[in-house]
């Protein structure tokens, strides 16, 4: 009948085995800021290429009624999500390198570690970021959706409410607009339309489905992913502590929140969001079934 059984280490083997674990921390200590500074040039240069393959991508599509392709769509969604934690980290760069300096080696290995993962990452997709073909011709099921989701938006005054929406935004008249209406009439349509046309307005732009079923940690974890907390470490937080972490990051940001399929009120404190306001250009547009919903979420005004 068999067992398990264990293999003894000679002490020489535990001390080699100990020694090549310091060493993979020392290195990521030793090499932290050439790897920070190889990090925001590689990430300069993948932006870069992000913009040449979407405008080749737009081109294709609004030209010659083209369909971008999965891969480079998947490929497009992976550098906004690496560009966020690029931007997490070197907004530590100057705590991180005086703690180095102090020789807290602990907390820098935690941090060195994730930089090199992070660049390992940006040199990756800078790598997977060439692109002979773009699109593809549109199926006849998508073009139909179109068609159907453009007529439904015209019956609406798609236009009108894109344009009105769009200067809400990106002006100083207020920090929280609401787009309400029954179900099917183009809501999201139009609020996918504002998330591409907003971009370069905003350090970042973060789209979350909230749907029926209201759950805080959820929106957590899904804004989470956006600015770069998809360790192991965070995801194990509580609730108020991740709601600490979006809220430091977030505070003295310009960003936009685009929250979809609103049903009830969502408590941005509970999430960590910071409130929206004129003044610091912080601005956050929901779409919701309810116009009781937008007042809620301090809305006097929907759309």
């Amino acid at each position: 009948m068999g067992g398990f059984f264990s293999v003894p280490l000679s002490g020489d083997q535990v001390l080699k085995d100990v020694s090549h674990l310091s060493c993979f921390k020392a290195s990521y200590i030793n090499s932290l800021e050439e790897n920070l500074a190889a990090m925001q040039r590689d990430m300069e240069e993948l932006k870069a290429r992000q913009t040449d393959v979407l405008r080749k991508v737009k081109r294709e599509e609004e030209a010659k009624s083209m369909q971008r392709l999965a891969e480079v769509n998947v490929w497009l969604k992976n550098v906004d999500n690496v560009s966020r934690q690029v931007s997490y980290l070197l907004s530590n760069r100057t705590t991180e390198l005086q703690r180095l300096c102090s020789k807290k080696s602990r907390s820098n290995y935690g941090y060195g570690k994730r930089v090199s993962l992070v660049l390992k990452k940006v040199n990756d997709l800078n790598s997977k970021g060439v692109f002979e073909v773009v699109a593809e011709p549109a199926t006849e099921t998508s073009t139909k959706e179109k068609r159907l989701s453009r007529s439904r938006l015209d019956i609406v005054g798609r236009e009108t409410i894109l344009k009105r929406t769009l200067s809400l935004l990106v002006s100083g008249e207020t920090g929280s607009i609401c787009l309400y209406g029954v179900g099917g009439v183009g809501k999201s349509t139009i609020l996918r339309e504002i998330s591409n046309k907003i971009t370069a307005r905003f350090e970042f732009v973060i789209w979350v489905v909230v749907s029926q079923h209201l759950h805080v940690k959820k929106i957590q974890e899904e804004i989470g992913k956006k600015l770069g907390f998809d360790g192991e470490e965070w995801n194990q937080k509580e609730e108020s502590q991740k709601a600490n972490d979006i809220h430091n990051f977030m505070k003295d940001r310009r960003f936009a929140l685009l929250l979809d399929d609103v049903w009830t009120k969502v408590d941005l404190t509970k999430v960590g969001v910071p409130s929206p306001t004129k003044e610091n250009k912080r601005k956050i547009a929901f779409t919701t079934r309810s116009r009781e919903v937008c007042v809620q979420m301090g809305v006097a005004d929907p759309i």
